[in-house]
This record gives structure tokens, sequence and C-alpha cells, in this order.
């Protein structure tokens, strides 16, 4: 079973097109939801299909709880989402592509189970509010000092 997580304009369209497939048993539209530690602590995978996205701070929850993400090459995605390592990467609009890919984890616990354990661990090591933080200092480092203004490290 599938579940489309969230409320926008084009879910009257996406209830047309389940049903018209006779899909509506196998996909579920939640709507808006708060509770979503709870969901994703009871999924398999992640399915991100962007077409266009900033950051995707829902694929660094999924990585929380250790979920393998497929997702869409969009925006900032591939920071995070590392084909073959945390998770599998289509190309936007590439529906053949993304559906390949999440029947391939369906298939295969081990490696649905291998991925999500390694985005848990690149979330920890490098999207943690104290590791975002100090790239953001490492940079700011970087600029100030490429500038020649300050002529010795910044400390905080």
């Amino acid at each position: 079973m599938f579940f489309l997580v969230g409320e926008g304009q084009e879910r009257q369209a996406i209830e047309t097109r389940i049903r018209k497939k006779g899909l509506e048993r196998d996909i579920v539209l939640t709507g808006f939801r708060q509770d979503i530690p709870e969901i994703l602590a009871d999924t398999d995978l992640f399915l991100m299909t962007s077409r266009i996205e900033g950051l995707g701070s829902s694929v660094l929850d999924a990585f929380a709880n250790r979920l393998p993400v497929v997702a869409t090459a969009s925006g900032g995605i591939p920071e995070m989402v590392r084909h073959g390592e945390t998770g599998l990467l289509a190309p936007v609009g590439d529906a053949d592509a993304l559906a390949k890919h999440v029947l391939s984890l369906l298939g295969s616990g081990t490696e649905r189970q291998r991925l999500g354990e390694k985005a848990r661990s690149v979330l920890e090591k490098e999207f943690t509010k104290r590791a975002m933080v100090e790239k953001t200092l490492a940079l700011y480092r970087e600029v100030v000092l490429a500038s020649g203004s300050v002529h010795e490290p910044l400390s905080f």
C-alpha cells in the first residue's frame, strides 16, 4: 500500500487518476498530517517525486527513520540522496525510473536496510543542526579570509 501524504492543488487530479487506474485499494491520500514521525516509523521507503525542490527537508525526516529514499534529482535532493548510498535517484519526470527503483527496493529488505542505515549515518554526520552550523561557519571563515579583511581565523 502507498500513502500520499500532503495536500495541494493537484489533489483532485490525483484522485481522478487513481480512480481511472483502479488503484483505490493501493493508494491512500492522507491529506495534511502532523504525525509524520509515526507514519515514517511504519514505512518501508520514502518516495519524493518533486519536479522543483529547494532542500527537501522531508528527506532528512526519512533518514532519521532509517528509510531509504527514492527521489528525483531535483534541487538540493542529490546532496542528501546519493544514488546507491542513501537511496536511489531518477531524473526529474522519469516515472518509469522511479517505479523501477521503488520495485527494486520493495523486493530487497537487505538493500532497504543497508541504504537506510547509511542514510541515518549521513544525517548524523552532515545534516544535524551542529553539522550545518559548522559548515556555515567554515564557509564564512573562508570568504572573510579570502577577502583579505581579516588576517587570522575567526573564532566563535
